[in-house]
């Protein structure tokens, strides 16, 4: 599943599971422990590998469109993102990527 934070807690308050309850299932998932202590997870809110997964998952959106003008495809990632509820700063920075590993 490809859920952000804050549709996971979105979708469990909605089933009756307590914030608290929600916020530390949530810090669980995207927020484990990396080794190397950089403050990624400060900085982005999600864990590399947690990253590396969504960025395999949005290049194969992106390689979907690839017959798409660069802003469509831009668009229908940021769209893609969005819904799944993940934050502006980690979509600029899949975009980044995506953007960097397949020009035109």
């Amino acid at each position: 599943m490809t859920w952000g934070p804050q549709r996971i807690k979105k979708a469990l308050r909605q089933k009756g599971v307590s914030e608290m309850t929600a916020d530390k299932a949530t810090k669980e998932v995207f927020e484990e422990d990396d080794t190397g202590g950089d403050g990624w997870n400060i900085q982005h809110g999600i864990s590399k590998h947690s990253m590396e997964r969504l960025y395999l998952q949005a290049s194969k959106q992106w390689l979907r469109s690839r017959d798409s003008s660069l802003m469509i495809r831009k668009t229908r990632i940021v769209r893609w993102l969005q819904y799944r509820g993940f934050s502006w700063g980690i979509i600029s920075n899949i975009l980044r990527r995506l953007e960097s590993d397949y020009p035109r």
